[in-house]
């Protein structure tokens, strides 16, 4: 039977892991835009479209989202509808976004029709593979029975068994109600698209749509938008995002390093005039190790500084003879927490305020509890 026109029709675009922060990247606090402006691509497609957004889970960065993004994130949805589960980042109950777009249906309250005979269903994140299977069971008994004509879509926010190591999902083969006809799995930052076995051994697709900007430089550039239609068909559409170029200097002697520069100035890591400024610098990665030049840095920030964000990875071998990066930026806070420590305090017991500083005791705090002057910090500054 030939496809009519409403089975091509866009019925939503499906996307997940927002991390909607001013900050959004992990190590490198002094970064800022890059999801809020992936966010607005979104949100535009959506409009030019007329069809919801789907979100699976971790719209925001944090459980304590601050208020100038809550309020940035209800300004962007205010006139555009949509559906989400919350991630294991963001989730609270109530939810951030019934504050942020409460006109937005949280899919754990039920169903949500979203068109040309399509409805939506969701979870919130579970920490366990048995507390997701009886969600998914309580699921497939208040819809009980497929109705005729209607396409049934899951929304979670989990691990699933293809994309994660073994250990690490709590999604797998045989645990998905027969009922549904495609998944979208939130939760990898890294777009995929698998397939999973139904409790009846039916195929069913799924779909990973990965994070919409980067928070880290291990993450693939690429970041996209999905839009589902009518006929189950996936169009794909490229975000925006900020460019990044990388390279390895570990073993190479002044001279090389010299060289390595010259060659990646040639490819123009200069801020793109044609992307909006918060993300028009570019990020250029740089690893080294104990055999570099001991002027690397130096000649790496000579040349580079003034047009690029400089990230920095020490290679080392750990107890076991493992390769390991330990990335930091302009402070180095992996490898000098301490002294970072130190110069912070020194700054705000002069009452010399410093955002620099500010942003990356933050980090630490929110992304590196581990460091043995946790404590010191929290008690000092909180």
């Amino acid at each position: 039977m030939p496809k009519t026109n409403n089975d091509k029709k866009p019925i939503a675009i499906i996307t997940a892991d927002w991390h909607t922060a001013i900050h959004a990247w992990r190590h490198h606090p002094t970064l800022r835009g890059d999801a809020i402006h992936s966010l607005k691509q979104i949100v535009n497609r959506a409009k030019e479209l007329e069809v919801p957004i789907i979100a699976a889970g971790d719209l925001f960065d944090n459980r304590s989202p601050k208020t100038d993004i809550l309020m940035l994130t209800a300004e962007l949805l205010h006139d555009v509808n949509g559906c989400y589960v919350q991630g294991n980042h963001e989730k609270v109950s109530p939810p951030w976004m019934k504050l942020a777009a409460p006109h937005w249906n949280h899919l754990t309250a039920g169903p949500v029709a979203l068109g040309y005979s399509w409805d939506a269903y969701g979870i919130d994140y579970v920490s366990s593979k048995e507390a997701l299977q009886s969600e998914l069971n309580r699921l497939a008994d208040d819809i009980y029975e497929r109705e005729a004509g209607v396409s049934n879509l899951l929304v979670l926010h989990q691990g699933a068994q293809p994309i994660v190591p073994v250990g690490a999902y709590e999604l797998e083969d045989g645990m998905i109600p027969d009922i549904f006809d495609y998944v979208v799995i939130g939760h990898i930052h890294e777009a995929s698209r698998f397939s999973l076995l139904t409790d009846k051994g039916r195929t069913i697709g799924c779909l990973s749509p990965g994070s919409i900007h980067l928070q880290a430089t291990s993450q693939p550039q690429e970041k996209y938008m999905f839009i589902l239609c009518a006929d189950n068909d996936l169009k794909i559409e490229k975000l925006e995002t900020r460019d990044m170029f990388k390279m390895n200097i570990c073993g190479y002697t002044e001279s090389e390093v010299q060289d390595k520069v010259k060659k990646l100035i040639s490819r123009k890591p200069v801020p793109d005039k044609n992307k909006p400024g918060v993300i028009a610098r570019p990020i250029v990665h740089i690893t080294a190790d104990e055999t570099t030049s001991d002027n690397w840095q130096k000649i790496c920030e000579s040349a580079l500084s003034e047009i690029a964000h400089l990230f920095y990875s020490w290679q080392e071998k750990n107890e076991d003879g493992i390769v390991e990066n330990n990335e930091f930026e302009e402070i180095d806070v992996a490898r000098h927490a301490e002294s970072g420590f130190h110069y912070a305090k020194d700054i705000f017991q002069k009452r010399e305020p410093d955002a620099r500083v500010r942003s990356v005791v933050e980090a630490m705090l929110l992304h590196e509890p581990d460091y043995h002057i946790y404590e010191q910090i929290k008690s000092s500054f909180l």
